[in-house]
Order: structure tokens, then C-alpha cells, then sequence
């Protein structure tokens, strides 16, 4: 097990040569719990701060500089991202504006997107339907070759997966299988994506569980080392027709701009300073 220590949080995730890692998902879905499983910590481990309330946890886009397991061999970024409900509110038009915000200024490129979705209830609904509707839009067509889906809070021990099946009258394949005729409905380009099953809270102890864990863990670093840098500095403007949205990354970028000014005033200030002190 890695030691939190060896995770460190960073501000940008630029010109570091790593793979990077972007998780998006619902608030619930258990998101942070992953993260810290992916870096190879304890799944409540504070690097990803987890909840067991409703509210995102994530106030804000993380870029946290790790190893893949823990294995300093798999040098990653993964970027923990606010857990959203409905882009259609105010509060999630912000997160939205933030994320955008943060890509387009402090993230170089993208190798894959791990959408997370909650096993236990599968919902294909409207919030998450608009968040990939925004991702699409980003990062056009080429967003769909660099997503993975994600079922997270499902215990992968023999019994349970009897279990979920006697319940829902399915294996959680056809169950996964669905979901993702859902998305194909929903997008054009979203045929043939993957999908795995990762429970971030597993039984070390459980050999099954075990199993499955080391198994879905392998299948996500193979597609994240396949997967091609995806350039952020080709983000297209998100065009919405949320005014909430739009009001939101139009405040962003102002925000970034007036800070951007101020810094350059202040270096302006100290140069003229040292030059009245130094003069040539």
C-alpha cells in the first residue's frame, strides 16, 4: 500500500510527461474512494477526501501527481473532480464553469476519462447526460476513444454478484451491457466503450474480491498506457444554452484575467523598484 505521502497535490498538470487520469461521476458514486484506490492508498485516505453525505466532498478540481498503484514504475496524474447532481442548477453550472476553467488554463492534455457510475443504481439520468453532453463538446468526437466507464460500490465476492443477480434478474455484465446501450442511444459516437467493475472498498481479504480488484486495476493502467495525450489546448468553447453556465465560465475567465493583471502590475512594480535602486 503507497504512503500518502508520495501523492502530492499540485496546482497545474503541465510539462510533467505522467499519463493523466481525469474522474468524473455524479455525487455518491464514490468518486474520491477510487481516486484513492488508483494511487494505490486506502480508500479514505485524505489525499482524496471521501464523505458519507450526500455532498460532494470535492469542492474543487484536484491535480494530485501519484504512482499507479502505488508503483513508482507507472508515474500518473489523476485529477479528482467535484461530484455534480444537475447541470441545469446554479451550484452545478459553477462546478462545471471551474472544471472548464482549470483544463483550459492549468491542464496541458487528457489521456483518459473515467466516468464513475454508481453499481448499485445504474441511472443513466439527465445531470450525467449533460456533463458528457459538455465533455463532448470540449473535446468533440475524440472524447468518445478515451473513455472508460466505471461501476464503483459493487462488492465483487461470490456472493454478492449471486446475489445482485437473483435481485435484478441479470449478471452484472448485461446489467453493465445496458448501461452502455443507454449511452449509445444517447451519443453517436459512445458504440463500443469499455467498462469495468472496480469496488474501491473491497475485502483485501476476500480472494474473490481480491481477485477482481487486481484484475479491474490492470485493465484500467493497460488503457490508460494506450491511451494518446488529448491536447486541452484544443478545447472548443462549450457552447451552452444554460445562462447559468454561460454566466459562470464568463466570470472564470474575468477572475483569471484580473488576476493574471494584477500579478503583471506587481512584477511591472518590482522591476521599476530594483532598476531605481540598480540603475544601468
Amino acid at each position: 500500500m503507497a504512503e500518502e505521502n508520495t501523492v502530492i497535490i499540485q496546482e497545474h498538470a503541465q510539462n510533467n510527461g505522467r499519463k493523466k487520469l481525469l474522474v468524473i461521476g455524479k455525487t455518491g458514486t464514490g468518486k474520491s474512494s477510487l481516486c484513492n484506490r488508483i494511487v494505490g492508498c486506502q480508500h479514505d485516505a485524505s489525499n482524496f477526501p471521501v464523505s458519507a453525505e450526500s455532498e460532494s466532498c470535492t469542492q474543487k478540481t484536484v491535480f494530485a501527481d501519484a504512482f499507479f498503484n502505488g508503483n513508482k514504475e507507472n508515474p500518473i496524474t489523476v485529477i479528482d473532480t467535484i461530484g455534480f447532481d444537475d447541470p441545469a442548477t446554479d451550484k452545478d453550472a459553477e462546478i462545471i464553469a471551474e472544471l472548464v476553467d482549470k483544463l483550459q488554463n492549468d491542464c496541458d492534455y487528457i489521456n483518459l476519462f473515467a466516468i464513475a457510475v454508481n453499481g448499485q443504481n445504474p441511472r443513466l439520468d439527465g445531470s450525467l447526460l449533460g456533463m458528457i453532453k459538455i465533455f463532448e463538446g470540449m473535446f468533440t468526437k475524440d472524447f468518445w476513444k478515451q473513455v472508460v466507464i466505471v461501476f464503483t460500490r459493487m462488492p465483487m465476492d461470490e456472493m454478492n454478484k449471486r446475489k445482485r443477480e437473483k435481485t435484478t434478474k441479470q449478471t452484472d455484465d448485461e446489467l453493465a451491457k445496458k448501461y452502455m446501450k443507454a449511452i449509445e442511444n444517447n451519443f453517436t459516437d459512445g458504440r463500443g466503450l469499455r467498462y469495468l467493475f472496480l469496488d474501491a472498498t473491497y475485502d483485501e481479504e476476500d480472494k474473490d474480491e481480491y481477485n477482481a480488484f487486481t484484475a479491474a486495476m490492470s485493465e484500467l493502467l493497460s488503457c490508460l498506457e494506450n491511451a494518446p495525450a488529448l491536447p486541452t489546448s484544443n478545447v472548443t468553447k462549450v457552447e451552452t444554452e444554460n445562462a447559468a453556465l454561460k454566466r459562470e465560465i464568463k466570470q472564470k475567465a474575468e477572475e483569471r484575467e484580473k488576476t493574471e493583471q494584477m500579478m503583471r502590475e506587481q512584477f511591472e512594480n518590482v522591476k521599476q523598484a530594483f532598476n531605481s535602486l540598480f540603475p544601468l
